[in-house]
């Protein structure tokens, strides 16, 4: 064929053979694992000091879902060519003798440029997270929320029709992701910091039990204990781990390096009200260190 032959006249005459190369992914490419990026390339922080942070950083952070925020829905609407969220426009191609249940809007697509495209909803879950200091919000994205939830949003959507189902309705397979705890490498934008905008994007996440475990364990020396005196302190009864529901995690700690408080943590069951006792807790030893400190000056 000419073709061929044109293309083998442009080849250079260094008689190297040709060789057909893969891509590969990025991280590969990088030579960079998870492991890697979660335990040494990125920093880690406790959600409080999510808050503390003056600059646009990467970083990984341990904590439990405590909530999945309907305020703001849990899926959205796209276009199935290029995945890209579609928009409501008004229809003003209906006349007044026409059906009245027919849409009054149409759905528009940005990218693609055209009305009424093929619908595929989307996951953008908004999830209320917490950890022994505090509570924030992560947003996940179609691609993470599969990493948890294992089935696409359609599935639990149901068919896309005229009617949609309201978002602010959490499906069964939704809230059974409360109680547990991943790690996750999110983003501090701009806005979180100057604007406190509480809500971060997640940019990765590791559901590996092995891999959260050891990660609880090389760092559970740094997080600040909120146990003063073991033997007389007021949080006894509500230790600083009892808020990590991490499935297993904390049991593999060795018993030698926790303090008695620790040994005899029972299971959180409502989240929101061991969050409130601690709060409590938390004033009530620092009231107890003044008294102290008046004791002595006298």
């Amino acid at each position: 064929m000419t073709e061929v032959e044109e293309f083998k006249s442009k080849l250079p005459k260094d008689e190297l053979c040709l060789a057909i190369v893969e891509s590969k992914p990025v991280g590969q490419v990088l030579g960079v694992s998870d492991k890697d990026d979660f335990f040494v390339h990125t920093t880690r922080k406790t959600i409080a000091e999510l808050s503390e942070s003056r600059q646009v950083e990467k970083c990984i952070v341990m904590c439990t879902i405590a909530a999945i925020d309907s305020d703001m829905g849990w899926y959205y609407l796209s276009c199935k060519v290029c995945s890209k969220k579609v928009v409501q426009v008004p229809n003003d191609t209906l006349d007044d003798g026409e059906d009245e249940n027919e849409l009054m809007f149409s759905y528009y697509c940005n990218k693609c440029k055209c009305y009424n495209p093929k619908l595929l909803p989307r996951y953008k879950l908004h999830l209320v997270v917490l950890d022994n200091t505090g509570n924030s919000k992560f947003l996940l994205f179609d691609n993470l929320a599969l990493q948890l939830l294992h089935q696409p949003c359609i599935e639990l959507t149901g068919p896309i029709s005229d009617e949609i189902h309201g978002p602010d309705v959490i499906p069964l397979e939704l809230q059974n992701l409360v109680g547990k705890t991943y790690l996750f490498k999110i983003q501090i934008e701009r806005e979180n910091y100057v604007y406190k905008h509480e809500t971060y994007k997640v940019l990765k996440i590791v559901t590996n039990l092995e891999m959260i475990s050891e990660f609880d364990l090389s760092a559970s020396p740094k997080v600040p204990r909120l146990c003063l005196a073991p033997s007389t302190s007021a949080l006894s009864e509500a230790p600083e781990g009892s808020l990590m529901l991490s499935g297993g995690s904390s049991e593999e700690v060795n018993p030698t390096e926790l303090t008695p408080s620790k040994r005899r943590v029972s299971t959180v069951v409502n989240l929101e009200e061991e969050f409130d006792r601690n709060s409590v807790t938390k004033t009530a030893c620092t009231v107890r260190v003044k008294k102290e400190k008046s004791e002595k000056s006298g």
